[in-house]
């Protein structure tokens, strides 16, 4: 999801709040992460880079990378 999402959908949320509430508990395992620590790391990004869950769902990160829209 991208920075500005997160912060229009989910700014409500407290910084002790467990990230499964932003991320899903299919995307990041339980006591991994904060709320907060997803506001801390998403400083110095810009609001259009994303966050994403790792594959393993040891955590997450932050790109500021986006690739070319899927066109048909």
């Amino acid at each position: 999801m991208r920075i500005d999402y997160f912060e229009r959908n989910y700014g409500h949320l407290s910084d002790s709040d467990d990230a499964t509430k932003v991320l899903g508990t299919g995307s990041i395992h339980m006591g991994i992460a904060t709320v907060g620590d997803i506001r801390k790391a998403c400083q110095g990004h810009p609001k259009d880079a994303s966050i994403y869950p790792k594959n393993d769902t040891s955590g997450f990160y932050i790109t500021n990378v986006h690739g070319k829209p899927f066109t048909r």
